[in-house]
């Protein structure tokens, strides 16, 4: 879910930096794989090495704007938490290590289905697999030291409330206590496990970060070999007047690619990642079974399954309304400039980007001028790219579904997140929700 910050909190700008990282890493690579990666290092491998270099040069840009925020905000400082829960050495290392445990068999699950269930056997989910085994790997080097001094010095009452560790054991508990007592013939119900919202939330906490980080590591390798077969073509290929049309074309192509490089290495990141001291948890999650459906009606195996059968607007015959070169060559800048917006938008959301979650408001961006600017310009870039769907009146009604679709989107997203006052407020400083200065999409807020 595309979620926002307010203008006096703290707002992170990492997802900049890692959209620069992406940028320059995916030309470097291109060009200097050969001789940075040996023959034997995949595409997959240089994607990890890629995304990795991503996460550190965030992370170091958040550590030193954090500094600055914190030394220019000493008297009242939302982020500086002093340990009031441990009150010993023994119980901190006990309570690290069992949620050090917790925590690992969380993340083997994921790995353990992809590694396994025949829907992830296939070779675009190749780099999916060996993402996940490089997070366990990494969680086995670095988890227990970072639970560790994350209790040590974020270890606050208001964060064990909801910690994913704590709620887990409880779940996990209470459904052996259940088995046991099913066994020596004694029913116990276990309602309140389905009805606990901290237990659902931390189970479709995790079902929303599976499903996503699964989409989004096999969406990267689609479009990096996407710009890199595009760069290929410009590179073999000179600029003259007989193949102006084609290079253009093919630059447009790589710049489209390269864009949803960007816009998914920071997805990826966003979903891996989540940590007390990113102020990026999850606050809250959409339980409503209607918000879900439209969202993964969006994504496979949902759209390509189900949605795309019954409204796929290039199902049906059409015809091209522009076939001049000189009109599809105005066209493909505005659609780079909608996508470009478009990205822009992930980057602002940097470490909190995430679906159907609350995860921090954030207003830096573009989100300073519309709420949904990622919906908005994805939509008003397909209808310029694909005029031809006015030739055929069940293809332009296909294609308003989905505008319908991602209109809903918005719409449920935003009931879930005015359950958060800073969201509130941010609608107040931004009242307009899909296009900037349009009275009728603005929002009347009751007081």
């Amino acid at each position: 879910m595309r979620t926002y910050s307010s203008d006096n909190q703290y707002q992170s700008k990492a997802g900049y930096t890692g959209a620069l990282i992406l940028f320059l890493l995916a030309f470097a690579n291109f060009f200097l794989s050969s001789e940075l990666f040996s023959s034997r290092v995949t595409l997959e491998h240089q994607l990890v090495f890629i995304v990795s270099c991503t996460i550190l040069g965030m992370l170091i840009h958040e550590l030193i704007q954090q500094y600055f925020f914190h030394r220019a905000n000493l008297q009242n400082n939302p982020h500086t938490i002093k340990p009031t829960y441990f009150r010993s050495t023994k119980n901190l290392l006990l309570s690290s290590f069992f949620r050090f445990i917790i925590y690992l068999g969380l993340i083997t699950i994921p790995w353990f289905i992809v590694n396994n269930h025949y829907y992830f056997q296939e070779p675009s989910f190749n780099s999916t697999r060996l993402f996940y085994l490089y997070l366990v790997i990494l969680y086995l080097i670095l988890g227990l030291p970072y639970i560790y001094f994350t209790l040590k010095f974020k270890g606050a009452l208001r964060y064990e409330f909801n910690d994913y560790a704590i709620l887990s054991m409880i779940c996990l508990r209470a459904i052996i206590n259940c088995l046991l007592s099913i066994i020596v013939g004694h029913k116990k119900s276990t309602g309140f496990i389905l009805t606990n919202r901290r237990i659902k939330k931390v189970f479709l906490v995790f079902l929303v970060n599976f499903f996503f980080l699964t989409l989004m590591t096999k969406f990267l390798m689609l479009e990096y070999n996407g710009f890199s077969q595009a760069l290929n073509q410009i590179m073999a290929n000179n600029f003259d007047s007989r193949t102006f049309f084609s290079q253009y074309h093919t630059v447009y192509l790589m710049l489209f690619h390269l864009i949803f490089v960007i816009d998914v290495g920071l997805a990826i990141i966003g979903y891996g990642i989540a940590s007390r001291w990113l102020n990026n948890r999850t606050k809250s999650v959409d339980m409503s079974l209607y918000g879900w459906l439209v969202v993964l009606l969006c994504y496979p195996p949902m759209n390509s399954g189900f949605t795309d059968q019954f409204i796929g607007y290039g199902r049906v015959s059409t015809e091209n309304i522009i076939t001049s070169e000189t009109g599809l060559m105005i066209i493909m800048p505005l659609i780079l400039i909608c996508f470009f917006v478009y990205v822009w938008a992930t980057a602002a959301l940097g470490f909190k980007f995430s679906n159907l979650t609350n995860r921090g408001i954030v207003n830096i961006g573009p989100y300073r001028y519309f709420r949904h600017p990622a919906y908005t310009c994805k939509n008003l870039a397909w209808w310029i790219d694909n005029t031809y769907v006015l030739s055929n009146i069940w293809a332009s009604l296909a294609l308003l579904t989905w505008n319908i679709i991602y209109i809903l989107r918005g719409l449920t997203e935003e009931k879930h997140l005015q359950q958060d006052k800073i969201y509130q407020d941010y609608q107040r400083q931004v009242p307009y929700r899909f296009f900037p200065g349009w009275k009728g999409n603005k929002l009347k807020i009751k007081n």
